[in-house]
């Protein structure tokens, strides 16, 4: 063989070496790449799985479209068989019956409009009228007349579905604020599955209803706490978006334009309750309101004293000055409502619901955190006592968030003295 041939024959067995070298690492990045594929859909694939599940939870818990309108179409029916025509007035339900919240446990709300509009002294006497009616009548039952409430209302048991009933009269409002929660819950996916999944650890600890935390204080926590994620407008920016502006009493109940598909959420249904129960664990809702309506916190005491930016809360101050509102009441616990702005919608909560709630949160995203791989739905649908509050928490420090502070001749002069063993917490100018 030539020298030629055999230098031939090594470069070709060269090449051929090399050639095999090349598709061996070609082989491994290929599967490498495969594995870290695979790995990505296993996790997208557990996340779908996950929020697929509770919103099957969630589901559960709700009454069905058919079920809900068949509900209100007998209360409805019911009621207008004694009203007859002795007056002109119209039925309309409202509350988590029509805003897409309602579960077996909810309440009808039904709003009584009368041509004319009865005005806010002249309610009671309508519903002292309305409850002769009722007493007449074996199709109610349990008939109660609130008339210390913000807005008066008879509580009544409706006996044909066992359905427990408010009735108030004019409340316009209520219906717009519906219209309101319905709006928001169009706006991200996971809004509603939060909100009855945090719902029902609050039944589980005996914490939600009347006097408690109720469904709609829930929702604007949820509502606020997603609005520092930047997944939800503040109340003030979004009724802007109104086709039709609207002023009751006042106050702007503009309705948002409802979008036709939520948007889609980047965080997990369970990574959101993880994220809630850690975001409000520390809050001090004592100093602090939480004000969905600006979505940022707000010293509970400038509701009160006006302290107040008057580009975003001018209506409310001209009001106040005129003493044709009752001012801003603080309490051990500061939820603002976004329309009346003058209102805490947690006036009623007790000290007992606070620290139970505040527990509940430690223990909740607590046991999240050490259980990654526990399905939550299980987990809830159980009743796990896990996630039920057994004792107290050790006070923590608490959490800073952005905050108006305004340092103007308006403010106060003198400060308020304050009370023994209570320290001065500094705000950090609001920036958004």
């Amino acid at each position: 063989m030539s020298n030629v041939e055999m230098n031939d024959n090594l470069v070709v067995e060269e090449n051929n070496g090399l050639f095999e070298e090349m598709n061996d690492h070609s082989a491994v990045d290929v599967n490498n790449e495969l594995d870290e594929n695979h790995g990505v859909n296993v996790e997208m694939n557990d996340y779908l799985d996950e929020n697929n599940r509770l919103h099957e939870f969630v589901n559960q818990l709700m009454l069905s479209e058919e079920r809900a309108a068949s509900i209100i179409k007998k209360i409805v029916d019911d009621l207008k068989n004694i009203f007859k025509k002795d007056f002109p007035y119209e039925i309309v339900p409202f509350g988590s019956y029509v805003n897409g919240l309602r579960c077996v446990d909810s309440d009808v709300d039904i709003c009584l409009r009368i041509a004319p509009l009865v005005s806010s002294s002249k309610q009671i006497p309508v519903l002292n009228r309305i409850k002769k009616y009722l007493f007449k009548n074996e199709s109610f039952g349990n008939i109660v007349h609130v008339r210390k409430a913000k807005v008066p209302i008879l509580k009544f048991k409706h006996v044909p579905t066992t359905v427990d009933c408010d009735l108030s009269v004019d409340n316009e409002i209520g219906v717009t604020n519906t219209y309101l929660v319905k709006s928001y819950l169009s706006m991200n996916s996971h809004l509603k599955t939060v909100v009855l999944v945090l719902k029902h650890l609050l039944v589980m600890n005996d914490i939600k209803g009347t006097g408690k935390i109720t469904t709609y204080i829930l929702f604007w926590m949820v509502v606020f706490y997603m609005q520092q994620l930047d997944l939800l407008p503040p109340v003030m920016n979004a009724r802007e978006t109104s086709s039709a502006p609207r002023i009751i009493s006042g106050w702007n109940c503009s309705t948002p334009q409802t979008l036709d598909e939520p948007k889609e959420d980047p965080y997990s249904i369970r990574t959101h309750v993880e994220k809630f129960c850690e975001f409000y664990e520390n809050f001090d809702f004592a100093s602090q309101a939480v004000c969905p309506y600006l979505s940022c916190a707000v010293p509970a005491e400038n509701l009160t004293n006006l302290n107040l930016p008057s580009e975003f809360f001018g209506t409310f101050i001209d009001n106040m000055r005129n003493a044709s509102v009752f001012p801003f009441k603080t309490h051990i616990m500061n939820v603002h409502d976004p329309t009346y702005l003058n209102a805490n919608l947690t006036r009623p909560v007790t000290q007992h619901t606070v620290d139970v709630f505040k527990c509940l949160c430690h223990n909740t995203r607590e046991f999240l955190q050490k259980n990654p791989n526990i399905r939550l739905n299980e987990v809830l649908a159980k009743n796990d006592p896990k996630l039920r509050v057994t004792s107290k928490i050790p006070s923590q420090p608490a959490m800073q968030l952005p905050i108006f502070v305004r340092d103007d001749a308006t403010a106060p002069s003198k400060p308020k003295r304050r009370k023994r063993n209570e320290h001065p917490v500094k705000f950090n100018r609001w920036r958004r």
